[in-house]
């Protein structure tokens, strides 16, 4: 149930409620009212998503949705807008504007300049060469290689910070293709014995699964973005 309060005596006219109903299914993907659908479905950064998705050939993944938040092993497609959103936010500004920005907001850095912008002034190169680099192990599409953690969203955003770290730190397009590569081979399955080393993975009860140990989600990011980097 979702209730609307409001002071107008005037209440809420069509356009408003549709507005409402699409910003809200942008974060939780479990409302699905398509008489309240968005005709274009834009949001600010889908033009460089898009550009993203082509340039890297998505579809030989199995494409992008835009109806799903995250991807379940037994998904089709490789990826969410969600998720590509998130991860070219952290790549360009880092933790905390990518935990706090709105797919339907005009992302911006405390200096009031806009992500778009930063992107469309050639740093999305940088994140084509480390995707295309850490995408190779799944040009098969197969079952096997999609399980585990590697289509996770948090895994995909502690991936992003690691592109904004490297970059940060003088990075080139080499760098960062290699450090693609190696976290691209890395095996993202739930037994991998290489999570021991990881401060925020542990057993499961059975000690048999390897699973997230951290207090939050930001945590469990943070954390994984940290391992990610000694990796590399």
């Amino acid at each position: 149930m979702l209730t609307f309060v409001f002071d107008d005596e005037n209440g809420l006219n069509e356009e408003q409620v549709r507005e409402f109903f699409f910003k809200y299914n942008r974060q939780h993907s479990g409302l699905h009212l398509t008489q309240f659908s968005k005709p274009d479905n834009t949001f600010p950064l889908k033009p460089l998503i898009d550009q993203l998705t082509q340039n890297l050939n998505f579809e030989k993944y199995g494409g992008v949705s835009t109806k799903s938040k995250h991807v379940k092993a037994s998904d089709s497609y490789l990826t969410t807008e969600y998720i590509l959103f998130k991860f070219i936010v952290g790549s360009v500004a880092g933790s905390q504007v990518q935990e706090t920005s709105m797919m339907s907001n005009d992302v911006t850095f405390a200096s009031g300049l806009r992500v778009s912008e930063v992107l469309e002034d050639g740093y999305i190169k940088y994140i084509e060469a480390f995707l295309k680099a850490w995408l190779q192990p799944l040009q098969n599409n197969n079952k096997l290689t999609r399980g585990g953690f590697r289509l996770s969203a948090q895994i995909w955003q502690a991936l992003s910070l690691v592109v904004y770290k490297l970059v940060a730190d003088g990075a080139s397009i080499e760098d960062i293709t290699l450090s693609g590569l190696i976290l691209g081979r890395l095996d993202y399955s739930k037994r991998a014995t290489h999570w021991h080393n990881c401060g925020v993975m542990g057993l499961d009860s059975n000690g048999r699964l390897f699973k997230n140990t951290a207090n939050s989600t930001r945590e469990f990011r943070n954390g994984l973005a940290k391992y990610f980097l000694a990796l590399v």
